[in-house]
């Protein structure tokens, strides 16, 4: 059986990061889809646009910085799973990232194209009440 394809919403600034990003996916097969943004207001007028299956966020852009953005996105949209990718290994970034709302953390450079792709086929709305308890 073919894998569903996901439409994911890259918000990431740096294009060394989304070149190696869809590079690492590319070899996986078509069935994930990539939309690149550098910036959170790019983010709002694409989701706003188009149908999206995911969101793959860095925390660090040039118009804002930190959580912030999942929350903005989060009570935007809030049937979209986001994911955080990015460069901090933190654990209260971590932390806080899930209790505003991302469903999963991956950390630039520690994953690979397989890990990347379970994390995004599996992307699911995290109750706050769960994240919480997390």
């Amino acid at each position: 059986m073919q894998p569903l394809t996901k439409n994911v919403l890259l918000v990431e600034d740096c294009p060394s990061d989304v070149s190696l990003l869809e590079q690492m996916l590319a070899g996986l097969g078509n069935h994930i889809t990539i939309t690149a943004v550098p910036r959170l207001i790019d983010a709002f007028k694409c989701m706003e646009k188009g149908s999206f299956d995911i969101i793959l966020l860095d925390l660090n852009l040039s118009d804002v910085d930190g959580v912030v953005s999942i929350t903005a996105l989060a009570s935007e949209f809030p049937e979209t799973p986001i994911i955080v990718y990015s460069g901090l290994e933190d654990s209260r970034t971590k932390l806080n990232a899930c209790l505003c709302g991302a469903s999963n953390y991956l950390v630039k450079g520690r994953e690979t194209a397989t890990t990347l792709e379970k994390a995004i086929m599996n992307a699911r709305i995290i109750p706050r009440d769960v994240a919480l308890a997390y």
